[in-house]
């Protein structure tokens, strides 16, 4: 899940199923206000059951795909 910052061009990024994007903060807390997201940007990983990995820094969600994914 991506809020904030849109990524470039996941198809392309080994490991990444599917993205969903919330351009505003407003919008993720609407849908998913038990995810508590505070900032933005924010990344959240999720893999099969829950969520792995949450941060503010893009590079780091893209680099927890490349190694666990």
């Amino acid at each position: 899940m991506a809020v904030g910052q849109d990524i470039d061009q996941p198809e392309g990024i080994m490991g990444l199923k599917k993205v969903r994007y919330f351009s505003s903060l407003k919008g993720v807390k609407n849908q998913y206000p038990e995810l508590k997201v505070k900032e933005s940007p924010f990344f959240i990983v999720f893999n099969d059951k829950e969520a792995v990995l949450r941060t503010s820094k893009l590079n780091e969600a893209l680099e927890f795909i490349k190694a666990n994914y």
